[in-house]
């Protein structure tokens, strides 16, 4: 999904490989491989399927089955299909942590032998870890990408470091203009808040046997998230905001801090171009850094 942390490719069980060079058989034409992914606006995941079909030299074709680009609602919809053993799923773009989830349940094909060496034939650490479960590989890390500090330029000198430093910030600056948006809706993007901020005091959520850990860190977060909601500079729609009425906020002039995905420049450049006035203020103002920090000198 575009706005997860890492993009994973698997087959299901029911496909009989991922690179499929067998499938053509003796059927006399191509197959046809549904990849159930969502359409993004820049259309790379259609035009990944048409080079990949193209590549096979008439072995297969790739089609697109679209996903929502709401995360939960297009596991919802996974969920229910691969539970009624619905024959007509062959490779899923998904969400890096689903891997598990599908894996236990054997909906996922695992990659052994050259499919797994090409499936994480340089690739980052934390990618690899994302298509893996109790040792065994079951996808093709596709893409990472990390959430980011936004900011406006015009309205902010120093990007802050620490979200106490974020918060005195925003407070500043005028209420509205100087909001800090953040996605807390209970759902990915507040666990993706949470799990943030306690590593970066430098604790964890579980311990290595599975168990809730509730330390000083923990009740550092907490305490963070709690100053961001009752400092006067969160939108009234804190709890309920997620990724897209995040970025429609910040373009729309209603914050001067925003932590999100890469995916929000581009899409404030498509805003600008298309001839909003705030849009293209905000769009020429836009800047990041990096996800502020728990502790004064310590990396987030």
């Amino acid at each position: 999904m575009r706005r997860s942390g890492i993009g994973v490719m698997a087959a299901t069980a029911a496909v009989c490989a991922i690179g499929v060079a067998a499938c053509g058989g003796d059927s006399g034409g191509p197959v046809t491989l549904n990849y159930m992914s969502q359409r993004d606006n820049a259309h790379t995941n259609e035009k990944a399927a048409a080079e990949c079909s193209q590549q096979s030299g008439g072995k297969y074709t790739i089609e697109i089955s679209p996903l929502s680009n709401n995360v939960d609602i297009s596991r919802e919809l996974l969920v229910r299909r691969l539970a009624a053993k619905d024959k007509n799923i062959d490779l899923i773009n998904m969400d890096t942590i689903w891997t598990p989830e599908f894996a236990e349940a054997g909906w996922l094909r695992e990659l052994k032998g050259a499919e797994k060496e090409d499936a994480l034939d340089d690739v980052l650490a934390g990618p690899a870890e994302s298509v893996q479960w109790e040792g065994k590989t079951y996808g093709i890390p596709l893409n990472t990408n990390v959430q980011l500090l936004w900011y406006r330029k015009d309205l902010v000198q120093t990007p802050p470091e620490t979200w106490d430093e974020l918060i005195a910030a925003a407070k500043q600056l005028p209420a509205g203009e100087g909001n800090i948006i953040e996605m807390a809706n209970k759902y990915e993007g507040y666990v993706v808040w949470f799990n943030n901020l306690v590593a970066s005091a430098g604790g964890e959520i579980v311990d290595a046997e599975g168990n809730p850990t509730i330390d000083e860190a923990t009740t550092k977060a907490l305490e963070i998230i709690r100053n961001v909601a009752t400092s006067g500079r969160a939108d009234a729609s804190l709890s309920t905001t997620t990724e897209d009425p995040a970025r429609l906020a910040f373009e729309a002039g209603k914050g001067a801090f925003m932590l999100n995905w890469p995916f929000v420049y581009a899409s404030a450049r498509d805003a600008a171009k298309a001839g909003n006035p705030t849009a293209k203020k905000v769009f020429e103002n836009m800047a990041w850094a990096r996800f502020p920090g728990v502790n004064k000198g310590e990396p987030s």
